[in-house]
């Protein structure tokens, strides 16, 4: 029997995986220092290099601290969602939804946490278990009735979109719960104005929105920017 030659370690799958995410990176900073040169050539340099040192560059370790921890939030919705994406693939799903699960999640973390008060352990729990129930909605369509997932998942992500708006239009609060503190010390000086829940939740949802239709979705699918989420 002959033996099997072991693969060199540039034919490795996870290798050129990582190698591939890696030149990803660099080349997309590459294009966005060019584009800092055609805009501002003076400052291109100071903001790539910002870029590049994320939070490190600020000079306290508070600050450096503080930071870490904002991009660390803000960085896992999107791995997350990513993960989403790469399991269904993996067993041969397009999830072009998860755009619409992580909106429905935000949707009822918000519900849960402002119009009936549950503790924040509660409020994720249920974000995951609703976002998988939409998930599974699609993955039954597919499953049952050979219901292409692509397009079930898109008509999702805009009935989840305007089911949660209407939904948390109608939960009444007075100011996000992180700002408390300085709300209240305002309020002495200024009238406050009530926003409703639906308020957060697009602020919530703005910044990752243009990742999975602008980016993903697009590259994907060869569409335009008709599928994007507008609030």
């Amino acid at each position: 029997m002959i033996p099997k030659k072991k693969a060199g370690i540039l034919r490795n799958n996870a290798f050129q995986t990582i190698i591939a995410s890696l030149l990803c990176i660099v080349i997309g900073l590459l294009i966005g220092y060019v584009v800092l040169l055609i805009i501002n050539p003076k400052g291109a340099a100071g903001a790539i290099t910002a870029i590049l040192k994320n939070y490190f560059y600020y000079p306290s370790q508070k600050a450096m601290m503080k930071y870490m921890g904002t991009t660390l939030v803000k960085a896992s919705a999107l791995l997350m969602c990513s993960l989403s994406v790469l399991f269904a693939y993996k067993v041969g799903l397009f999830n072009i939804g998860a755009a619409g699960q992580y909106v429905v999640g935000a949707g009822a973390s918000l519900y849960f946490a402002l119009k009936l008060g549950m503790p924040w352990y509660v409020c994720m729990i249920a974000a995951v278990v609703i976002a998988a129930l939409l998930g599974g909605i699609s993955g039954a369509l597919k499953a049952y009735f050979n219901v292409n997932e692509v397009i079930s998942c898109i008509m999702l992500n805009w009935i989840s979109l305007y089911v949660v708006n209407m939904l948390l239009t109608q939960v009444k609060i007075r100011v996000h719960p992180i700002y408390r503190g300085s709300f209240q010390r305002k309020q002495k000086r200024t009238s406050s104005k009530l926003r409703t829940g639906s308020d957060l939740f697009r602020k919530q949802v703005r910044f990752h929105r243009s990742y999975y239709f602008c980016g993903y979705g697009n590259r994907r699918m060869g569409t335009s920017g008709e599928n994007q989420i507008r609030l």
